[in-house]
């Protein structure tokens, strides 16, 4: 467990004036609003003084519903000043959900907007948690909330370990198209940026609209670096490159780094190193990352950024050091099998070398069919070789014959056909037998996470249906 300060004040203050410091630049890509590092403290300090006369007392939790904004980070460390903990979520929830997260960590405040007055829940009275200050939310893999506890000293450790691990300059003016309510974009593409002192442009959270004119703002402020998901570059495919070669460095978190995304990537830009990073909720932000030259890499994120990576027995991957979550909120028996003091059990399995962890996907998607284990990336990195693929995701279904059945589902580029016969006999040449799944879900589009991420669990409901309309 990571050390427990007894002067969480001088904490809270200090992480807030690193974040505001005299060097940094916060401003807005759609907006062109600017604040320096000072500018923002006499934001927040303001901000603060509101939340308290409200009644915000120490620990209490406090959602943040919106995001990607000036706005948001001087929410955000107005909380954190009144040694409270924040809480930001997706502000497209809808608002039933959002009450069941309130409920889950009893948040006694909600911000609706970057202009709104904090405003008072049922849980206004719970009593504190003196620890927590920063909560995020992850699906996980079940029905039950997963809000993954941090605090002051865990998010400085980590922002600590990546100056101490990563070149400044690269980061000298950095763009966050990534929704600012999880650890990548929040902690990795913002505050790290911040915590430099470097220029932080911070644009609305990908789609692809807003991605259209990516180029242009990548050009207008000059930007050096970049954080991504696969799902941004699918979307950028067709649109418009940067003219000037300002990126030096991009960051893209993606298990199994395909040929056809490294394809893309140098297409739109050609003048930045590529590193596949790794990192989870847990750890705050990337822990690692590796720079990807050719297919030959796909799956490698390196041996660690002020973080240890191990593998067991059964090929889990650990991840050792300063920074690691102190828990799972109410959850004491996930925590317990999880979080082991300052070791992680981050549930993906991997092969390790003296050069690179190599990644191979989630234990719990791991696929078995008749003795052979089957990982759903691996697949979809296949598919994704086929010019005529946009998306795929591979999943196991339950089947009323037998135990499971693999299942791809699989979005066209736009003008392109294919059946889904003619998407198997392809695979017959590019996978071994026991790979090809037995059903092929032909969709327009797949939906996405608020995170850029294929949506497994829609995917399966629209199979599900499917399947139930055939009977």
């Amino acid at each position: 467990m990571p050390f427990l300060s007894s002067t969480p004040i001088l904490l809270n203050m200090n992480l807030v004036e690193q974040l505001c410091n005299t060097k940094a630049q916060l401003t807005e890509a759609d907006s062109g609003l600017s604040c320096n590092g000072a500018e923002l403290f006499a934001r927040v300090q303001k901000r603060a003084s509101e939340f308290k006369a409200s009644g915000l007392q120490n620990g209490q939790r406090v959602f943040i519903e919106h995001g990607n904004s000036i706005a948001f980070f001087t929410d955000l460390f107005a909380v954190w000043l009144n040694e409270a903990c924040a809480v930001p979520i997706d502000s497209t929830n809808p608002e039933i959900e959002i009450q069941q997260l309130i409920n889950h960590c009893k948040a006694s405040f909600r911000i609706k907007s970057g202009d709104a007055t904090i405003e008072a829940t049922d849980f206004k009275n719970v009593s504190s948690h003196p620890h927590a200050n920063l909560i995020l939310y992850t699906s996980g893999t079940s029905g039950t909330p997963k809000g993954v506890v941090h605090n002051f000293e865990t998010i400085t450790q980590r922002l600590n370990a990546l100056k101490n691990s990563l070149p400044a300059s690269d980061f000298t003016k950095t763009l966050c198209v990534l929704p600012t309510h999880f650890g990548h974009g929040l902690i990795g593409n913002s505050l790290f940026a911040l915590f430099l002192g470097c220029e932080l442009v911070i644009a609305k959270a990908f789609s692809a609209m807003s991605l259209q004119n990516l180029a242009e703002v990548v050009d207008q402020y000059q930007i050096t670096f970049m954080s991504s998901v696969p799902s941004i570059w699918r979307l950028l495919e067709s649109a418009e490159i940067p003219k000037l070669s300002t990126l030096k460095r991009i960051h893209c978190a993606s298990a199994n780094f395909s040929s056809d995304l490294l394809q893309k990537i140098k297409r739109w830009v050609s003048s930045a190193k590529i590193y596949n990073v790794y990192g989870t909720t847990e750890t705050a932000s990337w822990v690692s990352g590796y720079e990807i030259t050719s297919v030959a890499d796909a799956g490698l994120v390196g041996l660690g950024w002020g973080m240890s990576l191990s593998i067991d027995a059964q090929q889990n991957v650990w991840i050792e050091g300063e920074g690691i979550a102190l828990e799972y909120w109410g959850q004491p028996e996930l925590t317990a099998e999880k979080l082991q003091s300052s070791k992680f059990n981050t549930g993906d399995q991997a092969s390790l070398n003296e050069q690179s962890l190599q990644l191979k996907g989630r234990s719990d998607d791991i696929i078995n069919r008749g003795g052979f284990k089957i990982y759903p990336s691996e697949v979809e990195s296949v598919l994704l070789m086929n010019d005529k693929v946009f998306a795929a995701c591979v999943f196991a279904a339950p089947h009323s014959l037998t135990e499971n059945t693999v299942v791809a589902a699989v979005s066209l580029k736009p003008s392109q056909s294919m059946s889904a016969s003619e998407l198997e006999t392809w695979s017959r040449d590019h996978l071994p037998s026991y790979r090809i799944p037995s059903y092929w879900l032909m969709s327009e589009s797949l939906p996405l996470t608020s995170r850029g991420k294929l949506d497994k669990k829609l995917i399966l409901e629209l199979y599900l249906k499917k399947q139930a309309a055939n009977e």
